[in-house]
């Protein structure tokens, strides 16, 4: 984690985050909240780490909730998920308040966060009504890291109509590449 993979530039200036799309975003939540459990006791009283703290627990149990689950939610999963996502959202919210409150702009409400509320309570009037609801994860676009990687650049090359065509055979031959290799007939 540097300056330059957070988007940091200074201390006026809203940091933008630019690592790779993929399990970077999962892997850096789970530390920061690790790290909140450790440093809860040195910043007692400071309510921007407070919520800090409650958005990323809320917003990584929501999402582990998800990925462990399958295509249909039990009740208590959709619940879980649910909940937990609309925590996030508010912890969000008072962050970006309490930080306006100082002068400083480090939560900016973006699209994308709209979008989430939808998706949080669309799964929470389901987990009230519904014994099984529909896992929000199976709509969401979730490239796997290849296809952002020197894999799709590689397929770009080839003109832009075949892209998806070619990042997807790439990708089916490196998988075939890690295949056990096939048994000869009636072989054991």
């Amino acid at each position: 984690v540097t300056k330059d993979v957070m988007g940091f530039e200074s201390y006026q200036k809203c940091p933008e985050g630019g690592w790779p799309k993929g399990a970077d975003t999962t892997t850096l939540c789970k530390f920061l909240e690790s790290f909140c459990e450790k440093q809860h006791d040195a910043f007692r009283g400071n309510e921007v780490f407070r919520w800090i703290f409650t958005a990323v627990a809320n917003i990584n149990l929501a999402l582990g909730t998800l990925y462990r689950a399958g295509l249909w939610l039990s009740r208590s999963e959709a619940s879980t998920a649910a909940t937990c996502g609309l925590n996030f959202l508010q912890s969000y919210s008072h962050l970006a308040f309490h930080t306006l409150q100082g002068g400083r702009d480090r939560f900016p409400l973006i699209p994308k966060l709209h979008y989430l509320h939808h998706l949080f309570l669309t799964l929470h009037e389901e987990s009230l009504r519904c014994a099984w609801s529909f896992n929000v994860l199976a709509t969401s676009v979730q490239a796997d890291e290849d296809f952002v990687g020197h894999t799709a650049r590689a397929a770009r090359r080839s003109g832009p109509q075949y892209v998806a065509l070619r990042t997807l055979q790439r990708f089916l031959m490196q998988a075939q590449e890690h295949m056990p290799p096939e048994n000869p007939a009636g072989a054991r």
